[in-house]
């Protein structure tokens, strides 16, 4: 479904997030101005638009979770998680293609470092859609009397990329206007799938974080 009360906003701050600058540090005055420039010139070329889908749980069996469609996942990471949940919420947002098309063209204009900072707006414009979903499916699990977990997706941890074809068969991210690759990536590049467990609230469930125990050091993931 296209964007239904989602204002995706954003700051100098996301986007130096993005660009990579730690939050003690700050941009040069010229890069600053750049940034804001750029934010002003494509926030009207953002076009949000998210599915969501919950499903009943109906076995966790270690790393094999079967939903109530028949629908598998297959990661020991996941079954951890929803072994303390009832519902599994399934989502993929996207803020669509002109904004990958405006960096392609101003890279192609030999304006590099433009190119560079309208990507990363891309990316935070997606990240900050894909929080707004999980507030979302947040706020209708409080109204039932649970919690949501955490988001996870497909390519972290254990959980194999191949898998984003389970949840584009569950939430038809094509009604989304995202369309998956042989290779299991999403087309437009700024997209985002992953999964929420919904359940009784408990420490397990709302604080459950794979990173805490994971040795893999350099990992964009980790958190």
């Amino acid at each position: 479904m296209t964007d239904l009360g989602i204002d995706v906003r954003l700051d100098r701050a996301d986007v130096c997030r993005s660009l990579g600058y730690r939050s003690t540090d700050s941009p040069s005055a010229n890069i600053a101005v750049l940034i804001d420039d750029c934010i002003a010139k494509s926030l009207p070329l953002l076009q949000p638009a998210f599915v969501s889908v919950i499903r009943d749980i109906s076995s966790i069996n270690g790393s094999i979770s079967v939903l109530d469609d028949g629908s598998r996942f297959e990661s020991k990471i996941v079954g951890r998680l929803l072994e303390h949940c009832r519902r599994v919420a399934v989502y993929v947002v996207t803020i669509g293609g002109q904004i990958e098309e405006m960096s392609s063209a101003l890279a192609e204009d030999g304006c590099i470092t433009e190119s560079y900072v309208v990507d990363s707006i891309g990316s935070s414009a997606t990240e900050k859609l894909a929080e707004a979903v999980h507030e979302r499916i947040a706020l209708e699990a409080s109204a039932q009397g649970l919690c949501a977990s955490r988001r996870f997706s497909p390519g972290y941890c254990d959980w194999h990329i191949d898998q984003q074809s389970v949840l584009f068969g569950i939430a038809g991210g094509d009604s989304a206007g995202v369309h998956l690759t042989p290779a299991y990536l999403m087309l437009p590049r700024k997209s985002s799938s992953g999964i929420v467990g919904i359940g009784r609230c408990d420490d397990l469930l709302q604080t459950y974080n794979p990173c805490l125990t994971c040795r893999k050091t350099g990992c964009p993931g980790r958190r």
